[in-house]
């Protein structure tokens, strides 16, 4: 689905900074809608009051009049055409990248655990991608067990169906020594 911005009567500029989620690709259109209201409508509420309101011009050709905690529905007589401009973006996806470090208990050994999610507001991801201290992983990383400190960084990118990325990176140390549970400290 394409987000569309109606302005009467201006242009909208699209931002260019791809951080995921942003509008690219924007491109405008001109036509003409018609354009109902501009005079003081009137309907009557089921209980027979008359309610009466000015109607500025909008492209709705009904609309519910509200007075003293009574409403009713009217439909509107046209008014005319009116020059619409319309902007069409594409959004590029968004990535969010995870890392948590988990502990055993013990001051031995720790893990590493990665995890990522796309979104994409006009389309599906359709492609993840890891990559581990520079190096490419695949779609996904297993958790990795470690037994003294270690830095890790990673990447996560995701691609929707537009073809558009969006990336995240990340590092963390993973340290068994970090532990606030390991044995002879305290108990958790």
């Amino acid at each position: 689905m394409k987000k569309a911005i109606f302005l009467i009567g201006s242009t909208v500029l699209s931002s260019l900074a791809y951080a995921g989620d942003d509008p690219v690709n924007c491109r405008s259109e001109t036509h003409n809608v018609s354009v109902y209201g501009g005079y003081v409508a009137s309907c009557t509420t089921s209980s027979g009051t008359d309610i009466r309101q000015y109607v500025t011009p909008s492209t709705t050709s009904f609309i519910r009049l509200h007075s003293h905690g009574q409403s009713c529905t009217t439909s509107l007589r046209y008014y005319g055409k009116q020059t619409v401009t319309s902007t069409q973006c594409d959004y590029t996806p968004k990535a969010n990248l995870t890392l948590r470090a988990l502990h055993d208990g013990t001051a031995y050994e720790a893990a590493l655990r990665v995890s990522g999610s796309g979104s994409d507001r006009d389309g599906s991801i359709v492609s993840e991608k890891f990559w581990l201290n520079g190096a490419y992983k695949g779609s996904s990383i297993s958790p990795i067990k470690v037994r003294t400190a270690t830095r890790f960084t990673v990447k996560y990118e995701v691609t929707d169906n537009s073809g558009y990325t969006d990336s995240q990176t990340k590092t963390i140390w993973v340290n068994p020594q970090s532990d606030p549970c390991r044995e002879g400290v305290s108990s958790c």
